[in-house]
């Protein structure tokens, strides 16, 4: 939305977009605009969709009579049908009350296909309920494991190790992951590798366990 639509707004927006992320091809996703109206009169709502293609749905009355003071929710409905990012503006024109007519316009967003990221079976390795990984010896301060995409979209998986020491609690542990902290996995494998810092390794061997978790953004 504009700066100078906010000035004269009559209708409260909490959001300034619709973002529904990636989904899988062939799956729906809903998300909801609630709109509110701000002045002491009823205002006559008209939402649009532009150019919505096959891909998104208005579900919701595209005119609605909104009274004074009330709220209303507009749902909008993402079908991923290729592999593809898909764009689209929402338009809600407010009208009446005295005043003239105003048009917000937000962007929704969103994108087909996932990635689905695991870590490559090693004997040393479980995993945990939260979907952390536990390496089962804690004697070795230098590990590398196979990040797996089998996924349709490519993926930005970032890591993060830390150690549960006697007092149950988890700390990070200082670390020097290759290539990097975030790497991009392509329709394929990736090796990573982390070492942990000579200062830091006698300080935990033998009496702590080791947890990394991969972040899939």
């Amino acid at each position: 939305m504009q700066a100078n639509e906010m000035k004269i707004s009559v209708l409260f927006i909490p959001q300034h977009e619709v973002a529904f992320g990636c989904i899988a091809i062939g799956d729906t996703a809903i998300a909801s605009v609630d709109v509110r109206n701000r002045t002491d009169h009823p205002l006559r709502i008209r939402a649009k969709l532009n150019n919505p293609g096959n891909v998104f749905t208005l579900l919701d009355s595209q005119i609605i009579l909104l009274d004074a003071q009330r709220s209303t929710t507009l749902r909008i409905e993402f079908c991923a049908t290729q592999n593809a990012r898909f764009c689209t503006t929402l338009s809600i024109s407010a009208s009446g009350g005295g005043g003239p007519a105003v048009t917000y316009r937000m962007p929704v967003r969103g994108v087909g296909g996932t990635a689905v990221v695991t870590v490559k079976d090693r004997e040393d390795l479980k995993i945990s309920r939260n979907g952390s990984y536990v390496l089962q010896s804690s004697y070795e301060s230098t590990f590398s494991f196979t990040l797996v995409n089998s996924g349709k979209r490519h993926a930005f998986a970032r890591m993060v190790v830390v150690y549960c020491g006697d007092s149950g609690n988890t700390e990070p542990i200082p670390v020097d992951i290759r290539p990097s902290p975030g790497v991009v996995i392509g329709r394929d494998e990736s090796m990573v590798r982390f070492r942990i810092t000579d200062d830091f390794a006698f300080s935990f061997y033998g009496f702590s366990k080791i947890f990394f978790h991969v972040n899939i953004m």
